[in-house]
């Protein structure tokens, strides 16, 4: 959390994740299985390596 104009970022952050959590649930409620990844995670190599499970993992099983 940033230590300056702590109460902006508080609440903008809460809104966002808010937010988030609206739209992942309005794309299941449309049949969509979405995977989440923060851009702060893109640098991250472990992460990455993960993804292609992470796709696998929500494909239809029967393909």
């Amino acid at each position: 959390m940033p230590k300056s104009n702590r109460e902006f970022w508080e609440s903008k952050l809460n809104g966002n994740r808010e937010r988030d959590r609206r739209n992942l649930r309005e794309l299941a409620r449309l049949g969509w299985r979405a995977i989440e990844v923060w851009e702060c995670e893109l640098g991250d190599d472990a992460v990455l390596e993960r993804l292609p499970g992470m796709i696998r993992a929500t494909m239809p099983t029967d393909r």
